[in-house]
Protein backbone atom coordinates (compact mmCIF):
# COMPACT_ATOMS: atom_id res chain seq x y z
CA UNK A 1 0.00 0.00 0.00
CA UNK A 2 1.48 3.27 -0.64
CA UNK A 3 2.87 5.35 2.13
CA UNK A 4 -0.16 7.80 2.88
CA UNK A 5 -0.80 10.76 5.30
CA UNK A 6 -1.63 8.43 8.35
CA UNK A 7 -0.71 9.79 11.85
CA UNK A 8 1.49 7.77 13.97
CA UNK A 9 -1.59 6.37 15.60
CA UNK A 10 -3.34 5.34 12.77
CA UNK A 11 -0.70 3.90 11.62
CA UNK A 12 -0.91 1.79 14.44
CA UNK A 13 -4.24 0.95 14.33
CA UNK A 14 -3.81 0.29 10.84
CA UNK A 15 -1.16 -1.85 11.68
CA UNK A 16 -3.61 -3.83 14.53
CA UNK A 17 -6.15 -4.44 11.39
CA UNK A 18 -3.76 -5.81 9.38
CA UNK A 19 -2.66 -8.52 12.10
CA UNK A 20 -6.03 -9.10 12.76
CA UNK A 21 -6.49 -9.78 9.27
CA UNK A 22 -3.86 -11.86 8.97
CA UNK A 23 -4.43 -13.99 12.51
CA UNK A 24 -8.17 -14.32 10.95
CA UNK A 25 -6.70 -15.31 7.25
CA UNK A 26 -4.44 -17.77 8.38
CA UNK A 27 -6.93 -19.55 11.23
CA UNK A 28 -9.79 -19.73 8.62
CA UNK A 29 -7.61 -20.50 5.75
CA UNK A 30 -5.77 -23.49 7.16
CA UNK A 31 -8.80 -24.81 8.66
CA UNK A 32 -10.49 -25.19 5.04
CA UNK A 33 -11.64 -28.76 4.24
CA UNK A 34 -9.91 -29.81 0.75
CA UNK A 35 -12.92 -32.49 0.99
CA UNK A 36 -15.77 -29.56 1.34
CA UNK A 37 -16.04 -28.74 -2.28
CA UNK A 38 -19.93 -29.44 -3.12
CA UNK A 39 -20.81 -27.08 -5.28
CA UNK A 40 -23.81 -24.71 -2.94
CA UNK A 41 -24.01 -21.87 -5.06
CA UNK A 42 -24.37 -21.27 -9.03
CA UNK A 43 -23.33 -17.56 -10.18
CA UNK A 44 -23.09 -16.17 -13.38
CA UNK A 45 -21.00 -18.56 -15.94
CA UNK A 46 -20.10 -21.89 -15.72
CA UNK A 47 -16.68 -21.88 -13.60
CA UNK A 48 -18.50 -19.25 -11.65
CA UNK A 49 -19.54 -20.99 -8.24
CA UNK A 50 -19.47 -21.24 -4.24
CA UNK A 51 -18.73 -24.66 -1.82
CA UNK A 52 -19.70 -25.20 1.05
CA UNK A 53 -15.90 -24.30 1.99
CA UNK A 54 -16.24 -20.95 0.42
CA UNK A 55 -19.86 -20.31 2.89
CA UNK A 56 -18.08 -21.61 5.95
CA UNK A 57 -15.25 -20.08 5.69
CA UNK A 58 -17.17 -16.95 5.02
CA UNK A 59 -19.55 -17.34 8.27
CA UNK A 60 -15.90 -17.89 10.36
CA UNK A 61 -14.42 -14.60 9.07
CA UNK A 62 -17.33 -12.90 9.71
CA UNK A 63 -17.28 -14.34 13.44
CA UNK A 64 -14.02 -13.46 14.11
CA UNK A 65 -13.84 -9.73 12.77
CA UNK A 66 -17.50 -9.06 14.11
CA UNK A 67 -15.84 -10.16 17.77
CA UNK A 68 -12.98 -7.62 17.39
CA UNK A 69 -15.38 -4.47 16.81
CA UNK A 70 -18.93 -5.17 15.73
CA UNK A 71 -19.72 -1.62 14.79
CA UNK A 72 -16.98 -2.31 11.71
CA UNK A 73 -19.67 -4.07 8.57
CA UNK A 74 -18.40 -7.25 6.62
CA UNK A 75 -18.68 -6.65 2.88
CA UNK A 76 -18.48 -10.09 2.28
CA UNK A 77 -18.58 -12.25 -1.60
CA UNK A 78 -21.37 -14.85 -0.70
CA UNK A 79 -23.23 -12.97 1.62
CA UNK A 80 -22.89 -9.47 -0.18
CA UNK A 81 -25.30 -6.75 1.74
CA UNK A 82 -26.33 -3.66 -0.58
CA UNK A 83 -25.40 -0.13 1.02
CA UNK A 84 -22.08 -0.96 2.11
CA UNK A 85 -19.95 0.89 -0.47
CA UNK A 86 -21.48 3.97 1.20
CA UNK A 87 -19.63 3.24 4.69
CA UNK A 88 -16.94 4.67 6.38
CA UNK A 89 -15.17 1.85 6.98
CA UNK A 90 -16.00 -1.58 6.90
CA UNK A 91 -14.11 -5.35 6.05
CA UNK A 92 -13.94 -6.53 2.83
CA UNK A 93 -14.05 -10.22 2.50
CA UNK A 94 -13.30 -13.05 -0.33
CA UNK A 95 -13.12 -16.37 1.49
CA UNK A 96 -11.84 -18.20 -1.03
CA UNK A 97 -10.28 -16.05 -3.93
CA UNK A 98 -10.07 -19.23 -6.77
CA UNK A 99 -12.32 -21.36 -6.27
CA UNK A 100 -12.12 -23.02 -9.31
CA UNK A 101 -8.71 -24.04 -8.18
CA UNK A 102 -9.90 -25.13 -4.34
CA UNK A 103 -12.95 -27.46 -5.65
CA UNK A 104 -10.30 -29.20 -8.72
CA UNK A 105 -7.75 -29.58 -5.52
CA UNK A 106 -4.88 -27.58 -6.95
CA UNK A 107 -2.94 -25.16 -4.69
CA UNK A 108 -3.79 -21.79 -6.02
CA UNK A 109 -6.31 -20.19 -3.90
CA UNK A 110 -5.92 -17.61 -0.88
CA UNK A 111 -8.08 -16.32 1.43
CA UNK A 112 -8.18 -12.18 1.22
CA UNK A 113 -9.42 -9.88 3.88
CA UNK A 114 -9.09 -6.34 3.91
CA UNK A 115 -10.01 -2.85 5.77
CA UNK A 116 -10.97 0.10 3.89
CA UNK A 117 -11.91 3.66 5.65
CA UNK A 118 -13.19 6.51 4.10
CA UNK A 119 -12.86 4.95 0.85
CA UNK A 120 -9.42 4.15 0.88
CA UNK A 121 -7.70 0.85 1.59
CA UNK A 122 -5.81 0.95 5.04
CA UNK A 123 -4.90 -2.55 5.81
CA UNK A 124 -5.30 -6.35 4.18
CA UNK A 125 -3.88 -9.37 4.01
CA UNK A 126 -3.99 -12.57 1.82
CA UNK A 127 -2.72 -16.03 3.66
CA UNK A 128 -2.58 -19.00 0.72
CA UNK A 129 -3.09 -22.17 2.63
CA UNK A 130 -1.50 -24.84 0.14
CA UNK A 131 1.32 -22.56 -0.36
CA UNK A 132 2.61 -21.44 3.10
CA UNK A 133 2.57 -17.89 1.78
CA UNK A 134 0.67 -14.70 3.78
CA UNK A 135 1.22 -11.16 2.48
CA UNK A 136 0.24 -8.32 4.69
CA UNK A 137 0.19 -5.05 4.48
CA UNK A 138 -1.30 -1.20 6.09
CA UNK A 139 -1.16 2.14 5.27
CA UNK A 140 2.23 3.57 6.61
CA UNK A 141 3.69 -0.15 7.59
CA UNK A 142 4.63 -1.05 4.32
CA UNK A 143 3.91 -4.78 3.26
CA UNK A 144 5.70 -8.33 4.14
CA UNK A 145 5.42 -11.71 3.00
CA UNK A 146 5.67 -14.37 5.75
CA UNK A 147 6.72 -11.46 8.11
CA UNK A 148 9.65 -10.35 5.81
CA UNK A 149 9.43 -7.34 4.32
CA UNK A 150 8.89 -6.77 0.56
CA UNK A 151 8.95 -4.06 -1.92
CA UNK A 152 7.87 -2.77 -5.62
CA UNK A 153 10.45 -3.12 -8.36
CA UNK A 154 12.93 0.17 -8.83
CA UNK A 155 11.99 -0.96 -12.49
CA UNK A 156 11.07 2.48 -14.12
CA UNK A 157 11.19 1.13 -18.03
CA UNK A 158 8.53 -1.19 -19.46
CA UNK A 159 10.87 -2.89 -21.50
CA UNK A 160 12.99 -3.82 -18.44
CA UNK A 161 9.83 -5.39 -16.76
CA UNK A 162 8.97 -8.58 -16.39
CA UNK A 163 5.25 -9.76 -16.35
CA UNK A 164 3.76 -12.99 -15.60
CA UNK A 165 0.48 -13.76 -16.57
Amino acid sequence: MPEGKASPRERVRFAELARLAAETAIAVGDAIAIGDTAIITRKRGRANFATAADHAAERAIISRLSAYDPRIPVLAEESARKGLAAAERLWVVDPIDGTLNFSRGLPFYCVLIGYVEDGRSRAAAVHAPRTGETFVASEGGGATLNGEPIHVSGVTRLAEAFAVA
